[in-house]
């Protein structure tokens, strides 16, 4: 255990640090938009002015496991019963940090963890509101969601208006909203369970955190394709063969991969196959050797997460220069598939 030491830090200063951590923990700049919703909430947490006790930004709980560190401090905390009840929680322990960047970074990769990443999507697509409402019905707070939201909305707002400007080169680049606007009741107890269910799924695009994932684990894939996108190469193509243990997981393996490619080597790709045959297709600018190299990259981190989430037995074969001969599954057979296996499983696993 460490002593509870008050840190009092600007709203420029705790931005600047929360922008530097994203860069560490994503391997990308963060956009205006999610920079101010995790600023909002960071703030909402830490109260006005800005105070971060031991750098803990977005006051994060200790768990066992943190503890055996010894790195945490003590301090009661104001909670709410599932009725809305005010109660103070003594001996409440909190994460310490040495540094302001560190304490920012713990708090990115907690809100990337299986619990509260669909937050992150809502706050991607500027919206402090709903990304509160995930908060709050996943028990990150116990306070009133509705006065929550509220507060983060307002917070959200100064950021844009009083800090955006004065952070160099911040862009915004609102990304789509992940699903319908979701409700804003006072409690998380008033959410029902169905309600709850489809906030904890609707959020979350599984691609698009199936990709967070990735570049928080490896940027390799980001330097093959700056390396591509610099040259003129003629297009390529390569096969990739999927095996597995059942049709359903490599079908539903082929899905989330085909879309991974698309996204990180701007790849022409297809899902082809017949019977129990499985093979992935893509076709993309760079040479032969470059192409597949990237590919089997990303094929193989995939497999691996999702081999390890939900034992599976996904394997690929690379093939250069090879055309699939069998014909392209519709997009609407993948998508029907999902009943069979549900990607959460390996995003939440």
């Amino acid at each position: 255990m460490v002593p509870r030491n008050k840190v009092v830090v600007s709203d420029l200063k705790l931005a600047e640090a929360m922008r530097e951590s994203y860069n560490l923990v994503f391997k990308e700049d963060p956009s205006a938009e999610v920079l101010a919703g995790g600023w909002a909430q960071a703030v909402h947490e830490s109260g006005w002015p800005v105070e971060i006790p031991n750098n803990n930004i977005g006051n994060i709980k200790a768990a066992k496991g943190w503890m055996q560190s010894n790195n945490y401090f003590v301090k009661d905390t104001v909670e709410f019963t599932r009725g809305g009840k005010k109660y103070i929680e003594a001996g409440t322990k909190w994460r310490s940090y040495p540094t302001l960047v560190q304490g920012a970074a713990g708090y990115w990769s907690f809100l990337n963890g299986q619990r509260y990443s669909g937050a992150l999507d809502w706050m991607a697509a500027g919206d402090p509101e709903s990304a509160s409402v995930v908060l709050g019905v996943n028990s990150y707070y116990t306070a009133s969601i509705k006065s929550y939201a509220k507060r983060s909305n307002d917070l959200y707002g100064r950021f844009m208006k009083n800090v955006a400007p004065k952070m160099a080169n911040l862009k915004s680049n609102p990304v789509a909203a992940p699903g319908e606007k979701l409700a804003i009741k006072n409690l998380a107890s008033d959410y029902s369970d169905e309600e709850k269910m489809t906030i904890n799924q609707n959020p979350s695009n599984d691609v698009d955190m199936l990709t967070r994932r990735l570049y928080a684990k490896n940027k390799l894939t980001k330097i093959v394709k700056n390396s591509i996108l610099r040259e003129k190469l003629p297009i390529s193509d390569v096969l990739v063969c999927v095996s597995g243990d059942c049709n359903y997981n490599k079908l539903e393996y082929a899905r989330v991969t085909a879309s991974i490619l698309k996204r990180f080597i701007d790849a022409d790709v297809s899902v082809c196959g017949e019977n129990n045959e499985v093979e992935i297709q893509c076709s993309a600018v760079g040479n032969e050797k470059t192409l597949t190299g990237a590919t089997e990259e990303l094929c193989k981190l995939i497999a691996n997460e999702m081999n390890k989430r939900v034992q599976s037995k996904i394997s690929v074969i690379m093939l250069p220069g090879l055309l699939s001969k069998y014909s392209c599954i519709k997009d609407s057979v993948l998508i029907k598939n999902r009943k069979h296996f549900n990607m959460n499983r390996i995003l939440h696993g």
